[in-house]
């Protein structure tokens, strides 16, 4: 059995944990950001450096370097929390329907061409979240065999 690429495994497991969180996960959106924003790099910050940022308490920050000298702060959209940040995950050309018909969880079903997905979350973002993720690996894997 051969291994997914990388950037495949990690829009794969960032699904897998959308699938499985109870609810919006702001260290999941932190994650997705920089699975999904190639342009964004972590570095490590100081409390100083962040206080001068006005980094916010109520919220996760992270040092970004954007031309490994200038410095700001970055904060990542709330994609398992708000649908209209989780429609910004769609890939290009994919149709999408929203399904409450497994329980308690919200479904999302997306396709195009050949890719097919459905999975669930429990709640409405989760769902569309991880679809567009799982959508967005498949598509990568296709690319890979053509």
């Amino acid at each position: 059995m051969t291994q997914p690429p990388p950037q495949q495994a990690v829009l794969e497991g960032l699904a897998v944990r959308c699938e499985s969180a109870t609810g919006p996960d702001r260290h999941i959106d932190y994650a997705i950001a920089f699975a999904v924003l190639p342009h964004l790099h972590r570095t490590e910050c100081s409390s100083d450096l962040l206080k001068a940022m006005g980094n916010p308490k109520h919220d996760i920050f992270h040092c970004v370097f954007d031309d490994g000298v200038r410095r700001y702060a970055f904060a990542a959209e709330a994609y398992t929390a708000s649908l209209d940040a989780a429609m910004t995950l769609v890939p290009e050309g994919f149709s999408w329907s929203l399904y409450d018909v497994i329980g308690k969880r919200e479904s999302v079903r997306m396709w195009r061409d050949e890719v097919d997905v459905l999975v669930s979350g429990s709640t409405a973002a989760l769902a569309l979240t991880a679809a567009s993720l799982r959508a967005a690996s498949l598509v990568l894997d296709e690319g890979e065999k053509g």
